[in-house]
């Protein structure tokens, strides 16, 4: 019975695992996700940020 439940409670975080990380795939430009993170325009930003220092 505690290896059924302990099998069950590490299938769950399993499937947490790759849903969060299917999400985090995701292309964020077509995403209303708060949590996703739009790589490309996180580079433009560094890259303003560095012209302006210079």
């Amino acid at each position: 019975m505690v290896r059924l439940i302990l099998f069950a409670a590490l299938a769950f975080v399993v499937a947490m695992l790759l849903i969060n990380g299917f999400y985090l795939r995701r292309d964020a430009k077509d995403s209303d996700d708060p949590f996703t993170i739009d790589v490309e325009a996180r580079d433009e930003n560094e890259e303003d940020k560095n012209r302006k220092a210079k």
